[in-house]
């Protein structure tokens, strides 16, 4: 099956789409070249022009984008994770309101959200230039480690069928 979806933006590849979970159903979100963070809702698709689509100014280099049940009190809302050269941000956009913005010295170059190991809650792992960091729904600082490169990936699995996820990293 092939979609079509004409945005009239131009989009950034890699790590910059993501697929969000609305109260209507899943939504795909795409990075642009000019900083925006645009949300395609299918099922409101005849509402929108390419002109009103909604979207976020970020109105800086995304460089990724996740999306992900990081609320522990709200695990059937996705939370949006946007990452640029220099900070992490955490949009809820059913609430249409930031729930966090951290500054991430090493950079955002891709960004993951799920549990790993013991962690009771949901975290939004982010990997950069040198480093892999943990962020709790709050925006604290939660898991760190340093890397021998730039993290240019991270996937959660549970490799050794303990039952937990374990973090690998790329």
């Amino acid at each position: 099956m092939r979609m079509q979806v004409h945005l009239g933006q131009a989009l950034l590849p890699g790590n910059r789409t993501a697929l969000y979970r609305s109260s209507d159903g899943p939504c795909l979100v795409f990075a642009t070249a000019a900083g925006k963070v645009l949300v395609h809702n299918p099922h409101e698709a005849s509402t929108h022009s390419s002109r009103s689509q909604p979207h976020l100014n970020i109105n800086k280099q995304i460089t990724a984008l996740a999306a992900g049940p990081l609320l522990p009190q709200c695990p059937e809302r996705d939370v949006l994770l946007i990452g640029t050269p220099n900070f992490l941000q955490a949009y809820d956009i059913q609430q249409n309101r930031d729930l966090f913005f951290k500054d991430v010295p090493d950079g955002v170059s891709c960004v993951i959200v799920g549990r790993t190991g013991s962690a009771s809650s949901p975290l939004a792992i982010v990997g950069g230039s040198c480093s892999v960091q943990g962020f709790d729904s709050s925006g604290q600082e939660v898991f760190w480690s340093v890397t021998g490169g730039s993290v240019t990936a991270l996937a959660l699995a549970d490799i050794d069928e303990d039952g937990r996820n374990e973090l690998l990293v790329g």
